[in-house]
């Protein structure tokens, strides 16, 4: 199963070449992608549980194993959302929307001093 996985993965990654720019192509990749950990997810997930889950017997069974992979979780978790926060783009050019499809631009305010401004330059 793996190995079919790892070949079609290949497969669909010789096809995107031909067009590096092109939107299939992109989607190809991705799909490639997914083969990829679809191929690899599986065995790493065993070889976690079967690890924890032995030192888990030595030091209190199944319920220590729950609450390893708990904590695992938690703290993958605070890593993604803590690189989000330290890798957040800055300044008004770079904000999105609250849906993050689409950059917010923000308008200049109109206040007495730009009115007085403009008036002056014109």
């Amino acid at each position: 199963m793996i190995a079919l996985l790892l070949s079609l993965a290949v497969v669909l990654i010789l096809l995107s070449l031909p067009f590096p720019k092109a939107k299939a192509s992109s989607a190809l990749r991705r799909t490639a992608g997914l083969l990829v950990l679809l191929a690899f997810a599986p065995f790493v997930f065993l070889a976690m549980y079967h690890s924890l889950s032995e030192c888990a017997t030595a030091n209190g069974g199944p319920v220590a194993t729950v609450a390893a992979f708990v904590l695992i979780s938690l703290i993958a978790y605070g890593a993604l959302k803590a690189r989000r926060f330290l890798t957040r783009p800055t300044g008004p050019a770079r904000r999105r929307s609250p849906t993050g499809k689409r950059l917010v631009i923000d308008e200049p305010s109109r206040n007495a001093e730009s009115d007085s401004w403009d008036d002056f330059l014109t």
